[in-house]
């Protein structure tokens, strides 16, 4: 992943998944069943993995773009988006749409969070309106990275960005976050430069740490040129860059004082991003990741984290 850095490390970063608002309510303890708990702060913010890494990506000063389903008449929406600042011209308004939303329970005594999920009537992006944004834009990104989740579609999208692309760029990621009861994820292994393994989607899968997720799926599904990426929360984050690559362990830099681990794992994600695109080696992307997301989790929200030393130059 490291050497000349010519090619793409100018170039925009698109990011194509969820954008949705989280209600995060901060409580003293985690509310037990049938009671009433006090909420202490409650703050509206934008959610969902791609919506949250294109706001870290922002604040190193990259050139990236988000592709998402958006509601047209959602003007809450629309102001946290403004405020965050960051690319949404190809994003797709829908008409008489529900926006999705989180609801959170954040912890502050120590820092963890419970998210309950609606999912609202957004419909999925498909390859169809992809390739009717992107067609003539493909090959003016560095990378594009696809938040994994309606599976055929984004098989589709990462199909055509392969057939189009020239001279390799742009790069391509996946995210295998969610936990599903189907094999869906497996169309997807072959074709990205760099796949990020959650921890919950290791452990459905039998493996039991970060390093054993890392080495099996490169097992599994045998692909020379494809980099593996498992954040494992506190314990830190395995990669490895090809099955004939060293493994590299890099430990979590834990805050003095752990305020508020929403999102955290969305900015490390963003962070990796800006650092593959600027072609650096994986030990170093792993490095600065793992700063940022850390620095993070000693703060509340993802707005306002103050990356400015973080800025490649």
């Amino acid at each position: 992943m490291g050497g000349d850095n010519r090619n793409s490390s100018k170039k925009p970063i698109l990011i194509v998944g969820l954008c949705c608002m989280d209600i995060v309510n901060f409580v003293d303890k985690y509310p037990e069943e049938d009671s009433d708990t006090r909420v202490f702060e409650q703050t509206t913010c934008l959610g969902g993995n791609a919506a949250n890494s294109i706001t870290v990506l922002h604040q190193l000063e990259a050139n990236c773009e988000l592709f998402a389903s958006l509601p047209k008449n959602n003007s809450i929406l629309k102001t946290l988006i403004h405020n965050a600042g960051f690319n949404i011209e190809r994003c797709l308004e829908r008409e008489d749409c529900e926006v999705p939303v989180s609801t959170v329970i954040a912890n502050r005594t120590n820092g963890t969070r419970t998210i309950l999920h609606y999912r609202g009537s957004m419909p999925e992006l498909s390859c169809e309106e992809f390739i009717a944004a992107y067609a003539d834009r493909i090959n003016q990104y560095g990378w594009i990275h696809f938040e994994g989740r309606n599976f055929d579609e984004v098989a589709k999208m990462m199909t055509y960005v392969l057939s189009h692309r020239k001279n390799e760029y742009p790069k391509i990621s996946v995210e295998l976050e969610k936990v599903r009861p189907y094999p869906y994820f497996e169309q997807l292994v072959p074709q990205p430069n760099v796949v990020f393994m959650s921890k919950d989607f290791a452990r459905a899968q039998g493996w039991n740490s970060m390093s054993e997720a890392v080495l099996s799926f490169q097992s599994k599904y045998i692909s020379a040129n494809l980099a593996i990426i498992c954040p494992w929360g506190d314990q830190g984050v395995a990669g490895r860059e090809s099955p004939s690559s060293s493994l590299i362990i890099q430990q979590a830099f834990t805050p003095e004082i752990v305020m508020d681990t929403l999102g955290a794992g969305d900015c490390f994600l963003g962070a990796c991003l800006y650092y593959l695109n600027g072609e650096h080696n994986l030990q170093t992307v792993l490095e600065k990741a793992s700063q940022i997301a850390g620095k993070k989790c000693g703060m509340k929200g993802l707005t306002n984290l103050d990356l400015h030393s973080f800025v490649a130059h």
